[in-house]
């Protein structure tokens, strides 16, 4: 018995590059998310790259939440603590124990103050979700205004116009233009390189134009990024979203 088999590499909007393993001995099209969040695809050998790329985008809801899901379990390993210096928002955490009966929170300059009851350890998973929680809402609260301002500047300078523009502090992707020509951008995109932050902007202002990516999209970014598309797209790849 001969069996054949290929091993290739499938880019779509808002995911890393995803690894498709091809084999004469694969009967449908499987996919499976890893422990590190990362996807991994085997389909049948004849299988196109369309169909593929038709597939995952019709499990694009259900894929998000299982990384989400995978991001979340994750804070166990990324401990916020007492006295702890958060960089992305220019403020420290301060957790104290105190006779009540929730945890609470306030949100000061330069401190973030987070109030626990006695029988909390502030390295209880729940608990590190909290912080992270309130970690997020001060981040966004600084990110947003920059990078939307920095979204209209980009398309006014290229000509280009989209519906509506929204920034999320979802995990599972940098940036998304939907058919509608809403954008939707990362918060975490604050804490690229300005050159990447501009590049994941543009990326997704081309979409308005090319809802896919083939060719003419590439060639029209490139044209945007002034021939530095794949290079920062490569440099993007070594930036992960998360806070820690």
């Amino acid at each position: 018995m001969v069996l054949n088999l290929c091993i290739m590499w499938l880019k779509i909007n808002g995911f890393d590059k995803i690894p498709i393993r091809k084999s004469t001995s694969i009967k449908r099209i499987n996919l499976v998310i890893k422990g590190d969040g990362q996807i991994r695809i085997s389909a049948p050998m004849h299988t196109s790259l369309e169909t593929i790329e038709s597939f995952v985008i019709s499990k694009r809801e259900w894929i998000e939440k299982h990384i989400e899901k995978i991001g979340t379990l994750e804070i166990g390993k990324q401990l916020f603590a007492d006295g702890q210096r958060i960089e992305e928002i220019d403020a420290s955490l301060k957790i104290i124990n105190r006779d009540i009966q929730q945890a609470k929170a306030q949100i000061l300059d330069e401190t973030i103050l987070i109030l626990l009851p006695l029988a909390d350890s502030s390295t209880n998973p729940e608990v590190q979700r909290f912080i992270e929680k309130v970690i997020l809402l001060k981040f966004k609260q600084k990110a947003e205004p920059i990078i939307l301002s920095r979204l209209k500047e980009l398309a006014s300078s290229h000509g280009l116009s989209y519906r509506e523009a929204s920034v999320s502090t979802a995990k599972t992707r940098w940036g998304v233009c939907n058919t509608d020509n809403d954008i939707r951008l990362s918060v975490y995109l604050l804490k690229l390189p300005k050159n990447l932050m501009d590049y994941v902007i543009l990326h997704e202002l081309a979409h308005t134009v090319h809802k896919n990516h083939q060719k003419s999209y590439w060639d029209f970014l490139e044209k945007l990024c002034g021939g530095n598309a794949k290079t920062w797209d490569k440099q993007l790849n070594q930036y992960r979203t998360g806070l820690l």
